[in-house]
């Protein structure tokens, strides 16, 4: 029998949330217990599984709960801060409700490869010197450890490969879809996070190096299976897959 409730409408990651919250501080789950899958949390609260994501990613992020290889997301902590009015607040500032971030992740995954592979065939001399350009940058900004500049710089090598298409439309959803993640409440709690785990840094300048060097050998298969694990990193990373 569910612990969890279903509500009659959807998009709501509050409600997520609060019902994780309360299963926790009843004594329904306690540190250590592994939680329901997502399609599993997704059906028994009548919520999108988009917005459950969101919902683990924020309380993953807070350290309510953590992703354990060969277990799955369990409970870490029941910080009884994040049960007060107060607790719930600074919830509502991190998720940042005004944008679904997790949906903007989402689609640069299936548009970015795209494009990409669009990018091969209009790719100039000039565009790749710059790409190569950003991508000596980033790995100094790495190696300097100016998280500031390496997130910069990275927005900048996905941007340039949309611009290398010479299709306004592109350019212009890459750039929205880019700044909506980036640049909410949740996506900076986020990217602070990433950006300061040297192992995520490390895996990020291997797998940047590898999708321009397929741009550059026009390698369209090759290319695809560098996006897939970048995307696969970023997912890992912010949503403990």
């Amino acid at each position: 029998m569910s612990v969890f409730k279903k509500m009659d409408f959807k998009s709501k990651r509050d409600y997520v949330i609060s019902q994780i919250l309360e299963a926790i501080r009843n004594g329904d789950f306690k540190i250590g217990d592994r939680l329901p899958s997502e399609q599993s949390l997704a059906e028994s609260t009548g919520v999108s599984r988009p917005s459950v994501r969101e919902a683990l990613g924020a309380l993953r992020i807070i350290g309510i709960i953590e992703t354990v290889n060969g277990v799955g997301t369990v409970v870490k902590s029941s910080n009884v801060d994040f049960f007060t009015e107060r607790g719930t607040a600074k919830l509502s500032n991190i998720l940042s409700f005004e944008a679904n971030t997790f949906e903007a992740l989402e689609a640069r995954k299936v548009l970015e490869p795209a494009v990409a592979l669009y990018a091969v065939e209009t790719m100039t001399t000039e565009n790749l010197t710059l790409l190569e350009s950003l991508l000596l940058r980033l790995e100094k900004a790495a190696k300097d450890h100016d998280y500031a500049e390496f997130h910069e710089i990275n927005n900048r090598f996905h941007l340039t490969i949309a611009l290398s298409t010479q299709n306004s439309l592109l350019i212009n959803t890459v750039n929205s879809l880019i700044h909506l993640f980036t640049e909410s409440d949740y996506g900076a709690e986020m990217r602070r996070r990433y950006l300061t785990d040297p192992s995520y840094i490390v895996s990020a300048l291997a797998v940047h190096r590898r999708i321009y060097e397929c741009l550059a050998q026009s390698d369209k298969q090759a290319l695809i299976k560098a996006f897939e694990d970048h995307n696969h990193q970023v997912e890992k990373q912010l949503l403990g897959r």
